[in-house]
Parts: structure tokens; sequence; C-alpha cells
């Protein structure tokens, strides 16, 4: 076997090189190590340049629109979405109670009749919409009883009309 080991230095002239011969005699068991120095090959100089990053500029952050500047109205009160008998799920936020709404003792629960002059009749509940979450927990899959805890302790929260 003959190997050559070569490490340049491209910061120096010469090169140390150390070589390899083995087996090259009758007896298998002599290797030889010649170690030598030579003169480096002449470099090209376009090689040793490594290119520059290019600069990027980071663009302007953009004017905000006043739209973007004016946080969004939050409703406060208890929310409770109910599904339009149209399909729509559409958020009604109680401020008082009692609430003023009826339904049958079932799930899923579907108002049956809106109070007149209750706060239901004020924010616009409809008798036909049925309830799909309660304070930000859906219904789907609950028995009446779970829903009706949901309902009562979001209800406990408010001020009486």
């Amino acid at each position: 076997i003959r190997g050559l080991v070569f490490a340049p230095d491209p910061t120096r002239d010469l090169i140390p090189v150390v070589m390899f011969c083995c087996c090259s005699g009758d007896n298998t068991q002599d290797a030889e190590v010649v170690k030598a120095v030579v003169a480096a090959p002449p470099l090209d100089e376009n090689e040793l340049k490594v290119p520059a990053a290019p600069v990027v500029e980071a663009p302007a952050p953009a004017a905000p629109t006043p739209a973007a500047t004016e946080a969004a109205p939050t409703p406060d009160g208890f929310c409770i979405v109910f599904k339009t008998t149209g399909g729509e799920e559409k958020p009604f936020y109680f401020k008082k109670k009692p609430l003023g709404f009826k339904f049958k003792e079932s799930a899923p629960i579907i108002v049956s009749k809106i109070n007149p002059g209750s706060h239901a009749e004020e924010i616009g509940l409809e008798a036909g919409m049925e309830v799909v979450s309660v304070g930000g927990e859906a219904t789907e899959g609950k028995t009446y009883e779970d829903i009706m805890k949901l309902v009562v302790s979001g209800v406990s929260q408010l001020t009486p009309s």
C-alpha cells in the first residue's frame, strides 16, 4: 500500500508532506515512512477570497391604519353562542339576569319562547335558536345537566336587572 498525506496551508509557501511506503520489498513487515517538505503550488487569488454576503435592508414598517391602532371592541357579559334557524352561529352577550328565555329541559337546548320585554328580547335572541356553547365551552355531546351547570355558573356572575 502506498499513500500520500497532503495538507496544504494557504498561508505558507511550503507544505509538509508525509508519505508512507510499505510492502515494497520482499519482506511484508517492512514499512518506510518518508517525511518531506515541498513547495506549494501557486494559488489563484480568487480561490482565497470568500464572497461577501449581500446586505439586505429590512423594509420600513408600514404605517398603522387607524383600524389597527384601535382595539377591537370586546363585548362584555356572559357569552352564549346560539345556532340560528338559518344555521349560522351567533354569540349573544348577557349582561344582566334573568336572561328571559324558555326552553325544554333536554339536550340540545333549543329556545322555545322569549319573554316579552326581557334581556333576551333586548339583545335579539329568537325562538328556535339552539345553544352551541356556553361561556366558551361547546355543548355538543353534553347532557342537559352539564349544560345547565355551565349556564348557572355564568349567570351567577351577572347582576340582577
